[in-house]
């Protein structure tokens, strides 16, 4: 259950990524249009909702060390999040986005998660590390060493 719900997490963490980087250039290129950046903006919101209810169903099964990297991460995917919505809802009521030290801000917002995503990881690899799966030999196949000590079959 744990293992799905990290999953879940981190596509959750890339899905807003991806949306967060099309805001970024959609608002960036020349021929950008309010109407574009409100459907960004809009979609960007969707995102988030998805990546706050598996944060919330990381921080609830725990462990503690992994609850509190996805708080951690969840906090810099907020303020990445506000980041843009301002930016966007400026270049909406504007009708043109303000560049001045934006997209430098986005960019160390982006750098940011990429730390706290690292976080995030560093015990689920050392929990859920895959191992050679010895018996059946296929290229590719592992078995997950689970942290209480029984092994997961399934191939990764």
């Amino acid at each position: 259950m744990r293992v799905e719900a990290y999953s879940a997490y981190v596509s959750a963490v890339r899905v807003l990524n991806g949306q967060l980087w099309k805001l970024f250039d959609e608002l960036t290129a020349p021929e950008g249009s309010p109407a574009v950046w409100k459907d960004c903006l809009f979609e960007m919101h969707q995102c988030w909702v998805g990546l706050s209810a598996t944060a919330s169903r990381v921080s609830m099964i725990g462990p503690t060390a992994v609850a509190t990297e996805a708080e951690l991460l969840h906090h810099a995917m907020r303020e990445w999040h506000v980041l843009c919505s301002e930016w966007a809802r400026t270049a909406i009521r504007v009708g043109c986005p303000p560049q001045e030290d934006q997209e430098t801000r986005f960019r160390e917002a982006a750098d940011a998660k990429r730390i706290r995503i690292a976080s995030f990881r560093k015990p689920l690899v050392r929990r859920y590390a895959p191992t050679p799966d010895v018996t059946n030999g296929a290229l590719g196949a592992t078995r997950r060493v689970l942290a209480h000590g029984h092994q997961d079959s399934r191939i990764s």
